[in-house]
């Protein structure tokens, strides 16, 4: 995580003046773009422990049924950018609910594991006890 942490908060914050700066004054508008992108791109560099979490507890149908949910919302996102001639808004509405399912990915897998914790904890409660 630490890692991303500087590139991170550069494209954050001063993202449209890296790019007019390296590429030229054409590429402010990539800056703004990545500007959004990259709260979705940090969130899917913490969520891969996650995701194989789930897979370890077998959750796979639970986290089909979210990413259709999620790039149904994706799409959706794009498509309202789209009909109201925005690009800025389609690339914020997408990295916005990429994120959220990131974060929603990274809730589900800590709550699964902290449930199984607790169920062996008190398996082994039980057994010593026994």
């Amino acid at each position: 995580m630490f890692i991303g942490i500087l590139p991170f908060l550069c494209c954050l914050f001063f993202g449209p003046f890296f790019f007019s700066f390296v590429f030229g004054e054409k590429w402010l508008e990539a800056g703004k773009y990545v500007q959004w992108l990259i709260i979705w791109w940090i969130a899917m560099f913490i969520n891969p422990p996650s995701i194989m979490t789930l897979h370890i507890m077998e959750k796979q149908k639970l986290l089909f049924i979210s990413e259709l949910l999620f790039t149904s919302l994706r799409l959706l996102g794009i498509a309202i950018g789209g009909y109201y001639g925005n690009p800025i808004l389609s690339i914020m509405l997408f990295s916005l609910f990429g994120f959220l399912y990131n974060l929603f990915v990274v809730f589900i897998a800590h709550f699964y594991s902290y449930k199984k914790n607790i169920y062996i904890s008190l398996n082994n409660t039980v057994n010593k006890n026994t």
